[in-house]
């Protein structure tokens, strides 16, 4: 098998499906609805909001400074004004500086990479919305859970699970429901996951056949979001990832050790707690280094993502666009083992010491 690290995942037998449906949202309150992605499920919510409130005026939402730009989207395609709260790393910690005398009718929150991290007061009298992406496997939610009027969440993150995510309304139901399937985006990632799992064992595929059909899969979804359910074959396979938990945070454990020996990165989460799950290791990469280090890494067979290049759609301080030009994601999930978290450590001594 081939020994790359990172980048799109791949059909696998190392989780077990199951006939018995344990989804990580089970056990949140409110009316559920599935949909194929993160962005279709916050759009619905929005739409939501916006029906329930039935206002004449342009809402207006506050968001985290450090998100991807498809969570700002769905607001800005519904005419929400959107104003952003500071997410910085600052005096060695992690920090979400939520403003509690905003004014604002929807408050968008999250957890990062798994982590957990403690929030000041919230905006009163807003909705709010929890994007619990990262936080997914997470165990100490319980009070974060109840205190949000709506929950969102992608399962594609986390595993080979080409078009699944959650939404939950904490009072009342849903006034519509979404029950047509993305098949042209959700045939392509499934072929994409067969196709990169015949390249890793070795038979004769080249790289760009299933990467050429992973962008034509972001790029229809890019297109045409809205208004898509979830398959039942990914609803079953996000009913499989449960199993990676004690395998990621071994891996992180390995990484977060190993990283405490070295001095040009940095990690912006550096213990895991009982409670957390990491989806990655975030890392600040120190001395303007993070896009060649990167390169490294990619020499060698690693692809570590960047959480998350900066769009035109955020408006941030210099302080807040700290994160977004120096954060490098290590792998910590389900597919690999000790010697790939040993590999990713020596190579970054290995560049620092070049360096």
């Amino acid at each position: 098998m081939l020994k790359e690290i990172g980048s799109e995942f791949w059909r696998t037998d190392s989780l077990v499906p199951t006939d018995h449906r344990f989804l990580p949202s089970d056990d949140w309150p409110g009316d559920k609805q599935y949909f194929v992605s993160g962005r279709t499920a916050l759009y619905v919510i929005i739409e939501e909001i916006k029906e329930s409130l039935g206002s004449l005026r342009p809402l207006k939402a506050y968001l985290p400074s450090y998100c991807c730009h498809t969570m700002i989207e769905p607001f800005f395609q519904q005419g929400v004004f959107v104003d952003f709260y500071p997410v910085v790393f600052r005096d060695g910690s992690f920090q979400q500086l939520i403003d509690p005398t905003k004014v604002c009718d929807i408050i968008l929150v999250m957890d990062y990479f798994g982590f957990s991290t403690v929030e000041k007061e919230l905006p009163k009298n807003a909705i709010v919305v929890r994007d619990m992406t990262h936080a997914l496997f997470s165990s100490d939610h319980a009070e974060k859970l109840q205190s949000a009027d709506y929950l969102f969440a992608s399962f594609r993150k986390w595993g080979p699970v080409a078009g699944a995510s959650v939404a939950s309304k904490k009072i009342g139901e849903w006034s519509g429901t979404s029950n047509k399937p993305h098949n042209s985006y959700i045939s392509r990632r499934k072929g994409g996951y067969e196709l990169k799992a015949d390249y890793i064992e070795g038979k004769s595929i080249e790289k760009y056949e299933f990467l050429d059909i992973f962008s034509e899969a972001e790029a229809l979804l890019d297109q045409d979001y809205i208004d898509y359910a979830a398959d039942e074959k990914s609803i079953s396979e996000a009913a499989t990832l449960y199993q990676s938990v004690s395998i990621r945070r071994r891996n992180a454990e390995l990484l977060l050790q190993g990283l405490n020996s070295l001095h040009i990165v940095e990690p912006i989460f550096p213990r895991i707690e009982t409670h957390d799950v990491p989806l990655f290791i975030p890392i600040l990469v120190k001395n303007n280094k993070r896009d060649d280090l990167r390169k490294y890494l990619i020499e060698n067979s690693v692809y570590c993502p960047v959480h998350w290049p900066l769009s035109p759609l955020h408006s941030i301080t210099t302080e807040e666009q700290q994160i977004y030009s120096s954060e490098l994601s290590l792998i910590c999930d389900q597919r690999y083992g000790e010697d790939e978290m040993n590999r990713q450590l020596e190579l970054l001594r290995s560049y620092e010491s070049r360096h």
